[in-house]
C-alpha cells in the first residue's frame, strides 16, 4: 500500500511501522499524534466461568467477538451474554461508556472495529479507546477500518494471531483538528449510507431472481390434470438410511468423500466444501458407495434451512452415503427419474412439510417414515419429465448468471467503501469521488 500516507503506525522510540513509508508526511494541517494522548485505553476481561454467581441474572452487557463480527464498522448495542455487578467487581472487566471504540485484536475477527451503542464491558479479545474531545470516536473507528491490512500485519503468534499490548500502546494516528474530523466523518457517513442503500437494492434483486425460479418450480409441481397425479411418496420411493462411518477414519484427503449435511446448499444441490471437505480412509461396507445422479435428502438440519434439501451425486465411485442422509430409491416399475424427483423435493410445499413434521428443538430431524408419508404431484410421462428438467435447467442457468452479476456489483460496492476510506485519510475526499 505504498504511495499513500499511512493513517496508523506503531512508533517505538526510533522505530516506526506504518502502512506506507515510515517517514510518511501528514497531509497539510494534519499531524501524527500518539493515540494515548487523545484517548484513554482500556482492556477487557472475562469473569470466571467457574463462578456462576458472576453471570446469574446479569444486567451488564458483555461483548465478545461473536457480537462484533457482524457489526464491523458499525455499532454494538446488544450482546449474547451479560454479567452482573459481582462479576464486574471481581474481574478486570471495565464498564465502558457509550461511543468507546473497540478493536478486535485476536482470532478470525482481528482488525474489526466497532463502537459501543451504550455502556457495556468486553472480553479480553478487544482493546478499547475512550476518546477525548479532541478525537471523534467515528474518526478513530474509520481510521482503524482503513488500515485493516496494517492491523493484520502487526499481529503475530503461532496458534492465534494477536495484536499485543506493546503495539497497541505505541499506536500513533494521523489526524486533523476536531472540526475537520467531523467533516470527514460526515462525508464518509453519507457516502456509506448511499452505498448501503445500493447494496440493499442489489440484495433485493438477488432475492427476486431466486424467488422467480422458486415460483416457476412450485407452479410446475402444483398442476392438476394432463397426466399430473398426486401420490404419496411411500407408493413410489423408499428412503434408505446412511451408514455410521467411524470418526477415527475421518481424514482431510483421500479417495472417498464422506457426504454430510454441510455438502448441501439450502436451495438444494451439491456443495463442495473445499478445504473443509471430509474424507474417509477406513473400510467401507457394501452398498454405501454412491453412483452419479443418486438422489439424497438431508435428514438433519445442520444449518438453518437445510432440512429436506436434496442433492444429486456429481460423480460415481467417489462419494459415501453417510448417516443423517436419506438415499431416495425409486420403486421397481415406477417410471420416474432422479433428476425429475430432485426438483420435486425442492418445491416449497414439500420442504415445508418436511420441516413441519421434523422433531427436535435445537436441531431438527426427520426420518424415512415421515418423508414417505408426504403427498406430492408428479407426472409419469417421461417426455414431460425431460421437458420439465430442461426448462428448469435453462431457468436455473439464467438465474445463476443474473445472480453472479449482482454479486459482482456487491463486491464493487465493498471496494468503493475501501477506496473512500483511503481518500478520506489522505485529504482527497471530494464531492466528485463521493459519487455513488
Amino acid at each position: 500500500m505504498s504511495g499513500r500516507a499511512a493513517t496508523l503506525k506503531v512508533q517505538k522510540g526510533d522505530f516506526a511501522l506504518s502502512v506506507g513509508n515510515p517517514k510518511d508526511q501528514a497531509p497539510d494541517g494534519w499531524k501524527w499524534t500518539e493515540l494515548l494522548s487523545v484517548a484513554e485505553m482500556a482492556s477487557g476481561h472475562t469473569p470466571s466461568r467457574r463462578k456462576p454467581e458472576y453471570w446469574k441474572d446479569g444486567d451488564i452487557k458483555w461483548m465478545c467477538a461473536a457480537d462484533a463480527r457482524f457489526q464491523h464498522g458499525g455499532v454494538v448495542s446488544e450482546t449474547k451474554e451479560k454479567i452482573n455487578q459481582l462479576g464486574l467487581d471481581n474481574s478486570a472487566a471495565v464498564l465502558l461508556p457509550k461511543d468507546t471504540v473497540c478493536l478486535s485484536r485476536t482470532g478470525a475477527s482481528i482488525g474489526y472495529a466497532v463502537r459501543l451503542g451504550e455502556s457495556m464491558a468486553t472480553n479480553q479479545g478487544f482493546f478499547n479507546w475512550i476518546c477525548s474531545d479532541d478525537l471523534n470516536p467515528k474518526y478513530l473507528q474509520y481510521a482503524l477500518m482503513s488500515e485493516i491490512n496494517f492491523l493484520e500485519r502487526i499481529a503475530y503468534g503461532a496458534a492465534h494471531h494477536t495484536i499485543y499490548f506493546p503495539e497497541l500502546k505505541a499506536f500513533h494516528i494521523c489526524m486533523p483538528n476536531r472540526k475537520a474530523q467531523d467533516r470527514i466523518v460526515d462525508s464518509i457517513d453519507k457516502a456509506f449510507a448511499a452505498i448501503d442503500q445500493a447494496k440493499s437494492n442489489v440484495e433485493k434483486n438477488i432475492q427476486n431472481a431466486k424467488e422467480l425460479f422458486q415460483s416457476t418450480l412450485n407452479e410446475i409441481f402444483s398442476q392438476k390434470g394432463d397426466g399430473w397425479e398426486e401420490v404419496v411418496l411411500k407408493d413410489i420411493i423408499d428412503v434408505k438410511h446412511g451408514f455410521a462411518f467411524k470418526s477415527k477414519f475421518f481424514a482431510t484427503d483421500g479417495e472417498f468423500v464422506l457426504l454430510t449435511p454441510g455438502n448441501y446448499f439450502e436451495e438444494g444441490g451439491y456443495r463442495d466444501r473445499g478445504a473443509k471437505q471430509k474424507y474417509y480412509q477406513g473400510e467401507i461396507p457394501a452398498g454405501y458407495i454412491l453412483e452419479k445422479d443418486d438422489l439424497l435428502v438431508a435428514m438433519t438440519e445442520q444449518a438453518a434451512g437445510l432440512l429436506g434439501s436434496p442433492l444429486l451425486v456429481p460423480e460415481s465411485n467417489k462419494f459415501l452415503h453417510n448417516q443423517r442422509l436419506g438415499l431416495i430409491k425409486i420403486k421397481a416399475g415406477v417410471r420416474l427419474g432422479n433428476r425429475f424427483l430432485y426438483h420435486v423435493f425442492n418445491t416449497r410445499k414439500l420442504r415445508k412439510e418436511i420441516h413441519y413434521t421434523g422433531t427436535g428443538l435445537k436441531v431438527r430431524h426427520t426420518s424415512p417414515t415421515k418423508i414417505s408419508a408426504i403427498r406430492v404431484c408428479v407426472n409419469f410421462n417421461q417426455d414431460v419429465q425431460e421437458k420439465t428438467i430442461k426448462l428448469l435447467k435453462k431457468l436455473e442457468l439464467s438465474t445463476d448468471e443474473i445472480i453472479s452479476k449482482y454479486y459482482f456489483k456487491l463486491s464493487n460496492l465493498e471496494d468503493l467503501k475501501k477506496s473512500i476510506l483511503q481518500k478520506a485519510f489522505t485529504g482527497e475526499l471530494t464531492a466528485k469521488n463521493l459519487m455513488i
